[in-house]
């Protein structure tokens, strides 16, 4: 009976991340990275094969992953004569990516299903079946685990990976043999080939052995065990990442550009609302009807902390992990994605708890789930009604595509659409993320005095018109535009897929490109 109630469960998820799977297609703007490293092994930097991804800001093993269902896309349009040379595939992609973007995102949602499984596996080692299901349910319906199963994101194959860690985590503490370790360690290994912050599901497995082995004695008598985790986890690390070593001066680039974006943060997200930003990140999850059962569900596993002590490296785990990355000045909401396993298996502790207290009757029961969980579903149905909707930039490359005749010379902003090379002459006005003042130079009027047209976005003008004292070059350009030019189209939206989880006042508003052509006069 469980069993056909986790498959519905499911089937269910599969249903709600792959509604609408072809949002925003064909053009695709904040996503695909992984796709798109995968793509550039297949030709690499001299027309031959390349596993060298040559881009280390995050690890390869996603990037392998996506190569290999790209390679499955190609033998299976080769078998049935679509695609009889290779270059046919790069030839389709470049006029239509739709579908390989579609095999990625289809491979990020088969990730996404497998986390809801092993929520379940989870849930029924800490605590019984009935855990599991219910963490599997809210887990399956949270807009966060939706949001990220959907686009081609390497922390899905993250989580996937540090859930599997978990698991075997519990299993070392019921049963601390070689192969728990081993396995324990495989995963952390896999978890930290996917993303390089998958290392810190180390905290969890090194937890629970000195929880058991309280003193270093102790411990020691068990260093075979650790020894096999922790080596486990580094030779798989670098067997999924051997260019690391071999490339080792591209690594270290790519790694120390990570870190100093995390120490600095990024050109428009408030640094000094991290933990702000994150706390409204989790009540947009668990929104009114389950907070409650969140904190109940806190109280009761303290409470019976000595009952469930293989609970205990979970939460070691959640609050080690939510300090750290709240000293990081860079924020987002999919950061947060590796507590939500410990953090809705609470939840169902709690919620179970409180359904004891009510009657049996189903005519009772069931009305009272359906509105606790209810508010997150809610926002789960509206992130997908939304991601739905058209992003403004497509009408706006359509616009442009039908009114401007090729071979006009236009300079375009970031967020702004991304325009055929082959059939206009293309600058992009630079911005650096992190230091964003470097660029000011470039907004400079004068310079684009023989440009046919600039295509600005709100994407970047209001970052720079929320600081003028720090920008005044970029507020002069803005101004000198609305003096000297001519706005010839607008196109506005309320849908921008970079971050519809970030509640913050510096969010990156909404993508209002303008289509700017000069007056005569200032030709």
């Amino acid at each position: 009976m469980k069993k056909n109630i986790l498959y519905f469960i499911i089937g269910l998820a599969a249903l709600i991340r792959l509604f609408h799977l072809d949002h925003g297609l064909p053009e695709i703007y904040e996503e695909a990275t992984p796709m798109r490293q995968a793509l550039e092994m297949w030709q690499g930097h001299h027309g031959t094969f390349d596993f060298n991804p040559h881009f280390f800001n995050y690890p390869a093993l996603y990037f392998y992953i996506q190569f290999i269902g790209q390679a499955f896309y190609f033998l299976l349009n080769l078998l049935f004569g679509r695609f009889p040379h290779l270059n046919d595939l790069f030839l389709h992609h470049r006029s239509d990516p739709t579908e390989m973007v579609l095999l990625a995102r289809l491979i990020n949602v088969l990730f996404g299903l497998g986390s809801i499984w092993g929520m379940y596996r989870l849930g029924d080692l800490l605590r019984n079946k009935q855990t599991g299901i219910w963490g599997a349910a809210l887990f399956a319906l949270m807009p966060l685990p939706v949001h990220t199963s959907r686009i081609i994101l390497v922390d899905t194959p993250l989580l996937f990976f540090g859930i599997l860690s978990f698991i075997y985590t519990i299993h070392i503490s019921k049963n601390n043999t070689l192969k728990n370790n081993l396995w324990a360690g495989i995963c952390i290994g896999l978890a930290t080939a996917s993303k390089y912050t998958g290392a810190l599901f180390v905290i969890p497995f090194l937890s629970v052995h000195i929880l058991h082995n309280r003193s270093l004695s102790h411990l020691f008598q068990h260093k075979k065990q650790i020894a096999t985790g922790l080596l486990s986890a580094a030779v798989i690390f670098f067997i999924f990442n051997p260019y690391i070593l071999l490339d080792f001066k591209a690594f270290w680039a790519d790694f120390s550009f990570e870190r100093t974006h995390m120490a600095l943060g990024h050109f428009g997200v408030d640094a000094e609302r991290t933990h702000i930003t994150y706390l409204q990140n989790l009540w947009h999850n668990f929104s009114f009807g389950l907070t409650p059962c969140l904190l109940w569900g806190i109280c009761l596993c303290g409470k019976h902390r000595k009952d469930h002590p293989q609970e205990i490296p979970l939460w070691i785990f959640t609050i080690f992990y939510l300090l750290l990355i709240s000293t990081w000045s860079m924020h987002a909401a999919h950061y947060l994605l590796p507590i939500f396993p410990p953090l809705v298996l609470v939840t169902a502790i709690g919620l179970q708890n409180f359904l004891k207290h009510i009657s049996p009757s189903l005519k009772i029961i069931l009305p009272i789930v359906i509105l606790i969980i209810l508010p997150t579903s809610l926002h789960t149905l509206h992130y997908l009604t939304d991601n739905a909707k058209p992003d403004a930039r497509l009408a706006a490359k359509r616009w442009i595509t039908h009114h401007i005749p090729q071979g006009a010379l236009i300079g375009k902003e970031h967020y702004t659409p991304d325009l055929p090379a082959d059939s206009y002459n293309l600058l992009r006005l630079p911005m650096d993320a992190i230091l964003p003042e470097i660029v000011s130079p470039f907004y400079n009027i004068a310079w684009y005095a023989d440009f046919d047209y600039l295509v600005i976005s709100e994407g970047v003008s209001a970052r720079y018109l929320k600081q003028p004292e720090k920008f005044p070059n970029q507020i002069q350009f803005y101004n000198n535009l609305q003096t000297h030019w001519q706005r010839v189209a607008t196109f506005s939206g309320d849908h921008f897929s970079a971050l519809p989880f970030t509640f913050t006042k510096t969010q990156v508003p909404i993508s209002i490109p303008y289509y700017i052509q000069p007056n005569n006069t200032t030709r």
